[in-house]
């Protein structure tokens, strides 16, 4: 036998390669991989700012005065860490399912079995921080760039804005 016909043999004989997999258990495996902890970390690390602003007023709004709002956030990422992968794993896995056909989800779950997926999946939560931070970067430049266009096209297309005293 050839060397190239071996290799096609060999290729087609691994697992994750077929076309035939379940596209269930595919995307289980994809969530699995994609919904850790480590991952929720990335996340809660890149939005915990965006996060413990939305919980600060909500809490005003409904009248509630925290001590210590730091801790609030901690504590709530904390407990919400420790049930997040269970929440959101079904959901997840359906949403996949909805959206790539059975072979997209064999290539994800064949790539991340590779070498090189499972370093994406231990590098992408210290991508998410730092993304985060150059976007918060990005944004408030942008935001001191932008402001006066922004102005000029609320007044040209007649939006009413009015400043409240404070």
């Amino acid at each position: 036998m050839k060397p190239a016909a071996i290799a096609l043999a060999a290729t087609l004989a691994l697992p994750g390669q077929s076309a035939a997999a379940d596209p269930a258990d595919d995307a289980a495996y994809i969530v699995s991989q994609a919904l850790t902890p480590e991952m929720f970390d990335g996340m809660t690390a890149a939005l915990g700012p965006l996060v413990a602003s939305a919980m600060t007023n909500d809490l005003r709004n409904q009248g509630i005065t925290v001590s210590d709002m730091d801790a609030v956030t901690a504590i709530t990422f904390e407990i919400l860490r420790e049930e997040f992968s269970s929440l959101m794993s079904a959901q997840v896995t359906q949403l996949y399912l909805e959206n790539f056909s059975p072979l997209e989800l064999s290539d994800i779950a064949t790539f991340y079995r590779s070498e090189t997926g499972q370093a994406m999946l231990r590098k992408t939560p210290r991508l998410m921080q730092e993304a985060a931070l150059m976007g918060q970067s990005v944004a408030a430049e942008a935001a001191n760039r932008l402001g006066p266009r922004i102005a000029e096209r609320l007044v040209r297309e007649g939006i009413g804005v009015k400043v409240e005293p404070q």
